[in-house]
């Protein structure tokens, strides 16, 4: 844990708009305790689409649809999906949304009152990254990464 972890952390704020610290975490899990800033995020984005700092096989396995998503059902492990999504899959470490020929790059963060989502576009190399200190920081995010991507994103009605 960094040592000014305090003095970098926003306060989130929970449903009814009360202040609640982020959880201060005792050992490092892959979903839930990267701890970081909209602009370092922003920087390692930027370095994916700039195709700096991996390997072409990991940027190939990033990009590449491996898992079509189960459009009815955000953590499904006790059911068969009825259907797999055609435009919503996971690659490597990203969701990828693939419409009207145009792959794009998304992920986002939920732990509790802190919200984040990123959408990139590699063939252009646009992106935008959002972070939120509030339950409800979602439901702000798909007007603004649409303006910020001109596209109507899928994503968001798979995250409910």
């Amino acid at each position: 844990m960094a040592p000014d972890f305090d003095a970098l952390t926003a306060t989130g704020h929970d449903s009814d708009g009360k202040a609640v610290e982020l959880e201060k975490p005792k050992e490092a899990l892959a979903a839930s305790t990267l701890n970081t800033t909209a602009k370092d995020y922003g920087r390692f984005v930027e370095a994916v689409l700039g195709r700096k700092g991996l390997k072409p096989a990991s940027l190939r396995e990033m990009e590449t649809p491996e898992i079509a998503l189960d459009p009815e059902c955000r953590i499904c492990i006790k059911h068969e999906p009825k259907q797999l999504s055609k435009n919503l899959f996971w690659g490597l470490g990203w969701g990828i949304e693939r419409k009207d020929g145009t792959d794009m790059l998304w992920h986002w963060g939920d732990n509790g009152s802190f919200k984040a989502f990123v959408m990139a576009e590699p063939k252009t190399k646009a992106g935008v990254v959002m972070f939120a200190n509030s339950e409800h920081g979602l439901e702000i995010a798909k007007p603004l990464v649409d303006e910020a991507m001109g596209t109507e994103s899928l994503a968001f009605e798979w995250l409910k």
